[in-house]
């Protein structure tokens, strides 16, 4: 009597076990899911340029074929402008190795960004590596400028929105980078 005792109480703590190895499994499956998710929209919302549409992007890869602008751009460039009712003044400075150096200011609440990145042309393109600083300065896609004056670089960001034009000033006028 006491055997058959003996084996129902390990055959409890046996199912037992099976039990809480499922809830385990369960719940890291469930936190892992839910953690990747967390992630992603972090990701998601730390760069703008992931919710660029397909229209937008062919905008970009269309303008990869254009011929290179008769300027290149080269020296420091300014402007101001308004986005989704903020005012910025921008400022980009394209050195004579392929680096250009790019700061934002956010006029209406003092922010300011800046950072720096090798870039190339791919047709009207502007391709941008190796950043540093606030990567979301520089899309990853490129950005489509025309230059109609060896003084004035128009960034184009997207086919519905309009183009910042930026002029470049000679270095007297300009606290150096």
């Amino acid at each position: 009597m006491s055997q058959l005792k003996k084996n129902n109480h390990s055959h409890f703590s046996i199912n037992k076990l099976i039990l809480i190895s499922i809830c385990i499994i369960a719940l890291g499956v469930f936190v892992t899911a839910n953690y990747d998710d967390f992630t992603q929209q972090d990701e998601v919302s730390d760069n703008p340029f992931d919710s660029d549409s397909n229209d937008e992007l062919m905008f970009i890869k269309s303008h990869e074929q254009d011929p290179h602008p008769k300027s290149i751009p080269n020296g420091v460039y300014v402007g101001e402008y308004s986005y989704k009712g903020n005012n910025y003044h921008e400022r980009m400075k394209f050195g004579a190795d392929n680096t250009v150096y790019y700061e934002l200011v956010n006029i209406d609440d003092g922010s300011d960004y800046s950072g720096k990145a090798k870039w190339r042309l791919k047709g009207s393109v502007l391709k941008y590596s190796m950043v540093k600083g606030d990567s979301f300065l520089f899309n990853p896609r490129g950005n489509y400028i025309t230059m109609p004056k060896k003084e004035v670089l128009i960034i184009h960001f997207s086919r519905d929105e309009e183009a910042v034009y930026i002029r470049k000033r000679s270095n007297k006028k300009l606290v150096s980078f």
